[in-house]
């Protein structure tokens, strides 16, 4: 079980779990939620909690946009990301790119590992300090009620740098599965912007990996 220790040393269980799915025959991604207490299974027949668009061959645009909502194009747009040329770093926004570009707060997300073991980005916490995050790869979490596969190399925790890597943050467990790419879950209620930030970088680290 994927749990997170806090300064006070209370085990808390996870906030929010979420399954990403491919959207068959689209450049799309979507996020359903589940409890904690359920398998992820398939997400067949529910409404997607957030959907993830993509633009592939347009620079001027974000490569992937997250929106709250199962319709790009209804559904506003929170957090977005632009590929790099060449660099090791992505360009992540949060924010609302399309209608108010102004006000997005951007933040890098580096590859510090050649083969994608580790990402580093930043983030704030609830009540607003700034704190280091990276994406690391993982044999030995997985989220509530599941077991990492010691053969995959696309499971995922996220840890505070500053720590000592026992305050997992949030764990990503891959599927078997052409359509389903894995669940997420979250152990730390750090608002909204947090969310965010950490869906929009697992999807980025998923599709990047997969290339």
């Amino acid at each position: 079980m994927a749990t997170v220790t806090t300064d006070t040393d209370t085990q808390i269980q996870a906030r929010k779990c979420y399954t990403l799915t491919w959207v068959k025959f689209t450049k799309k991604y979507e996020f359903h939620a589940f409890e904690p207490s359920e398998d992820p299974g398939s997400p067949k027949g529910k409404t997607a909690s957030y959907v993830v668009s993509s633009s592939v061959f347009n620079r001027s645009k974000p490569h992937l946009t997250l929106h709250v909502g199962p319709d790009e194009k209804t559904a506003p747009p929170v957090a977005c990301v632009y590929e790099p040329f060449f660099t090791r770093s992505w360009k992540v926004g949060l924010g609302d790119v399309v209608n108010f570009p102004d006000a997005v707060v951007w933040e890098d997300m580096r590859k510090e590992t050649w083969n994608y073991s580790k990402l580093g980005w930043r983030t704030v916490r609830k009540d607003g300090t700034p704190v280091k995050l990276a994406w690391k790869r993982t044999a030995h979490h997985a989220i509530d009620g599941k077991s990492p596969s010691q053969l995959s190399a696309r499971n995922f925790k996220l840890v505070e740098e500053d720590g000592d890597g026992s305050n997992i943050l949030a764990v990503f467990t891959r599927a078997f599965s052409i359509r389903i790419y894995g669940s997420v879950q979250i152990n730390v209620d750090w608002g909204d912007n947090f969310e965010y930030m950490v869906l929009m970088t697992i999807v980025t680290l998923y599709e990047a990996i997969n290339r």
